[in-house]
Order: structure tokens, then C-alpha cells, then sequence
């Protein structure tokens, strides 16, 4: 028998066995969001560069800003990081691009919003060179737009300046 532990899993393999098994460990680690949400950037480049179903394109825009968003959450929850709770609650205040990515997780998520920032999917468009889409907010009765793919960047930049200024290094 083979086993293999990283801090998340046990891997374990039998002789004689075509099968592997996985187990997961009670503890989920921040990294493992962070691992997730770049996985999902990049499901938003491939889907935008390759597809052309509004339903598809929609989905994983709003899945990666979930998942971005919520990649504070596991921060402030990782023993080993809850420290940085505080940090990780002015990001909203600190960061035009955050605050704006938040929204967009909670007005995915909640059907009205009550308060706060509203920002949505206004459009999508399909050219020859790919898919654009484009989110809409309004922030104190001020409507502003933003493409999708260049806000989930700035997103993505913020949180890695987040995660190098309080040395955080993603396994």
C-alpha cells in the first residue's frame, strides 16, 4: 500500500488494485479557494475567447465572483490566517475593484438587493476575436460600467497584492 498526505488529503493506493482512493481532511486551508478562484479566472478567459452561450458566459462570470469574493471568508476562517480577519473586512473600503466585485457575488446570489451596491451583467456580446461581457452597477444613483474580464483582473491583482503584503504563500 502507497500513501501519500499533503495537510488537505490522504491519497492511498493498494497492490494488486486498479483503484485509488482519496480522503480529505477536515481542515480546508484558505489556499485551496485560492487555488479554485484562479482556476475559475481561467474558466472566464477560455469561456469568453471560446464560447457563445449567453446561459455559459453568464455563469461563469458570476461563479468566479462568488468564489473570489468568498475567498475572504476562507481566509478569515483558516486558523492560520484568521489574524487577518480585519484585513481581509476593509478590502471592500480600500478598493474601488473589490467593492465592485463583492457586489457582483451578492447580486448574484440574492434576487434584490437591500442596500448596498447593485451591479449585474448588463450585456453580452459575440464578435469573430470573442465574447465580451459587461457589468452594470449603481452607486449612489450613478449608473458605471465596467468589462467583466478586466474587472475580474483587478480583482485577481488585488487579492495577490493582498496575499504578498501579508505573506501568504498558496501552496
Amino acid at each position: 500500500m502507497l500513501t501519500v498526505q499533503p495537510p488537505t488529503a490522504v491519497v492511498t493506493a493498494e497492490s494488486g488494485s486498479a483503484g485509488l482512493g482519496v480522503t480529505f481532511a477536515e481542515t480546508r486551508p484558505w489556499y485551496e479557494q485560492w487555488h479554485l478562484v484562479r482556476q475559475q479566472l481561467a474558466d472566464v478567459e477560455e469561456t469568453l475567447a471560446n464560447r457563445r452561450e449567453v446561459d455559459r458566459v453568464k455563469r461563469v462570470i458570476e461563479t468566479f465572483f462568488i468564489a473570489c469574493t468568498h475567498l475572504g471568508d476562507w481566509i478569515s476562517q483558516d486558523p492560520s490566517t484568521k489574524a487577518l480577519k480585519t484585513e481581509v473586512e476593509h478590502l471592500p473600503k480600500d478598493d474601488p475593484s473589490w467593492r465592485i466585485c463583492r457586489a457582483v457575488a451578492n447580486t448574484s446570489k440574492h434576487h434584490t438587493r437591500n442596500g448596498g451596491i447593485t451591479a449585474r451583467i448588463q450585456s453580452i456580446s459575440f464578435a469573430e476575436h470573442g465574447t465580451t461581457a459587461t457589468f452594470a452597477w449603481t452607486e449612489h444613483k450613478i449608473v458605471q460600467t465596467e468589462d467583466a474580464l478586466v474587472l475580474a483582473k483587478r480583482c485577481m491583482d488585488r487579492w495577490e497584492r493582498f496575499l504578498t503584503e501579508n505573506n501568504l504563500q498558496p501552496l
